[in-house]
């Protein structure tokens, strides 16, 4: 059985990371390591069409599967395919069974959109995707903050905020002010190295000028963390530090760290104790058991007598700030 098992990123903003197994044109995802959404889709409605050319189809719930409560089946949708769909559906069911211990996978969203600074340099990094048929030239290329930011990032730094702004959304302003007009974006595929080759750009206007592909970016010019600093602007850069800090329960998510870092960041994911707890099982590794185990023991008091707050916490996460296409959350 032909089985990939990769990881992929939630961005625009990074707001965690999606586990998928997939068979042919089945998948199962999760975002938690322990509820598996299934989903099919009908590929052959593709044959026939002109090679190169890609159209999206839609996607048919097979069901959900979690350790305690096992498969619950989706609505079943006959069709002439639907023998095929089913197969498709149980191939992946029997390889989440075999595999769900086997978390979190290895990433494979190696194709990035970066919206460029006016200097025509990565800035933040908007979209990924883990083929070159799923990159898309005609989507929005602002940086977005996110629901949950804008409920619940406070930084304490003395920072300037506009009248009648969040600290979320004055990072907003200022990262989609200095990428300039009209906005720009590039995709690039990054390399083991962290080299990334310019393979294809996004323009908001359509009478703006398309740029060559094919330049080569230092591993250097991509921020560790998704947005990058801007020069001579201290207010951004203290906003941009703390955000980064404020994002600890999903950096925590990335394998790139180093022990130190990764130790830093689960002493700041404390702070927001549901959120590891979400997730938790998606650390690649973990340094200070204590520390994650703390928060852990916070987030099972505080479900078990919920404040409202908590709860529009986890929905706002998991829920409100998914786009269209992200499936499985």
């Amino acid at each position: 059985m032909n089985v990939e098992c990769f990881s992929q990123r939630l961005l625009n903003p990074f707001r965690g990371v999606m586990n998928v197994i997939r068979f042919e044109a089945a998948e199962a995802v999760t975002t938690d390591g322990l509820k598996w959404e299934i989903y099919v889709n009908n590929d052959d409605l593709l044959k026939g069409l002109p090679t190169g050319q890609y159209i999206q189809t839609s996607d048919i719930r097979y069901g959900s599967w979690t350790p305690e409560d096992g498969l619950r089946r989706g609505p079943i949708y006959p069709s002439t395919d639907f023998k095929r769909l089913e197969e498709m559906g149980a191939m992946v069911y029997e390889a989440v069974l075999e595999l769900h211990d086997s978390i979190p996978f290895g990433f494979s969203d190696t194709y990035e959109l970066l919206l460029l600074n006016s200097e025509q340099q990565p800035l933040a990094l908007l979209h990924s995707v883990t083929q070159p048929h799923e990159i898309e030239l005609d989507m929005p290329i602002q940086w977005r903050a996110g629901n949950h930011c804008q409920k619940s990032f406070d930084p304490e730094i003395d920072v300037v905020i506009g009248e009648n702004m969040s600290a979320a959304e004055m990072l907003m302003l200022h990262i989609n002010m200095s990428a300039g007009f009209p906005l720009r974006a590039r995709w690039y595929q990054r390399e083991n190295n962290g080299n990334g080759e310019h393979v294809a750009t996004v323009l908001s206007t359509p009478d703006s000028k398309d740029d060559a592909t094919g330049s080569m970016l230092p591993a250097s010019a991509f921020a560790e963390y998704f947005i990058n600093e801007i020069a001579d602007n201290h207010d951004f850069n203290q906003l941009r530090e703390s955000f980064i800090d404020w994002q600890a329960p999903w950096i925590l998510l990335l394998s790139t760290l180093t022990p130190e870092k990764r130790q830093y960041f689960e002493q700041l994911a404390r702070k927001q104790a549901l959120l590891v707890d979400a997730q938790y099982r998606l650390y690649p590794k973990i340094i200070d058991q204590d520390a994650i185990k703390s928060a852990r023991v916070e987030a099972m008091m505080r479900k078990t007598h919920p404040a409202e707050d908590d709860k529009e916490d986890i929905l706002s996460t998991w829920y409100l700030e998914l786009g269209e296409n992200e499936r499985g959350k």
